[in-house]
């Protein structure tokens, strides 16, 4: 399951303070609008808690009227395929590493 990352306490506190319905939000009635248990808002809010669910990142940004990217990063998967597959990446060479071989050789 992704997982989303706070980009900013700073911002997330901001943003409750002025959301795009104009009236600011406590950490009770954000977490009611975004239907999100309220210790999940208190412990972002205090940096007891950093990432979340994908779903509630995008409650809770729907709830303050911002796009999720503008406070949550999502992390990149996990899953076996992907970690293969970017480990695989990072051990092949790169173009610029390439031997270069010239036309007349």
């Amino acid at each position: 399951m992704a997982r989303y990352t706070l980009l900013s306490r700073d911002a997330l506190r901001w943003i409750t303070q002025h959301p795009g319905r104009g009236e600011p939000y406590t950490v009770r009635a954000l977490a009611s609008a975004a239907a999100v248990p309220q210790g999940t808002v208190g412990h972002l809010l205090t940096g007891r808690m950093t990432s979340l669910t994908e779903a509630q990142a995008r409650a809770l940004a729907a709830a303050l009227g911002v796009g999720v990217r503008v406070l949550f990063d999502p992390a990149p998967s996990t899953n076996e395929n992907t970690t293969e597959h970017t480990r695989a990446r990072e051990e092949s060479t790169s173009w610029s590493d390439a031997p270069r071989s010239h036309p007349r050789d």
